[in-house]
């Protein structure tokens, strides 16, 4: 019977990582980190290709010594209003944009003025934090990407 949960919390400054016994007792832990990309004010990004690298660096310490056989799962949780647009094979399009990017300022307050409550729809108020604002400057401003994406995850 599969012994261990792994899991994968992709933060903003790295992937803590973690292999939990079936008593719930962390067995291992570690803590993978990225960097964040700040090309221009209000700019704040991370390349994708950091998650992926972040999650098969932290697998490499956790299952030492493991049989992935005995593991029974694998959690994951991202980071909260980020975008990363992605095609239809799950090619990541452009940067993830993280929640402390405030480029889609305009585009927030674009969305304060259709009249629609944000806050009841979505849980989240018009914001250039959210990441529906950066799904719309993605529209406006890189459409070329916009039309390629399948997926905002």
């Amino acid at each position: 019977m599969p012994e261990y949960i792994l899991t994968f919390d992709l933060g903003t400054t790295g992937n803590k990582a973690a292999l939990i016994d079936r008593g719930g007792i962390v067995f291992r832990a570690v803590t993978a980190g990225y960097g964040v990309d700040y090309p221009k004010p209000g700019w704040a990004s991370q390349r994708a290709e950091a998650f992926t690298e972040s999650c098969a660096k932290a697998c490499r310490v956790l299952l030492e010594g493991v049989d992935p056989a005995d593991i029974a799962c694998i959690g994951l949780s991202g980071t909260m209003n980020g975008c990363l647009p992605v095609d239809e094979s799950g090619q990541p399009l452009h940067p993830h944009f993280i929640h402390a990017d405030t480029r889609s300022a305009e585009q927030a307050r674009g969305m304060e003025k259709t009249g629609i409550d944000w806050y009841r729809l979505t849980g989240n108020r018009a914001s250039p934090r959210g990441s529906a604002a950066k799904v719309i400057w993605l529209r406006d401003e890189r459409p070329q990407v916009y039309r390629r994406t399948r997926w905002f995850l």
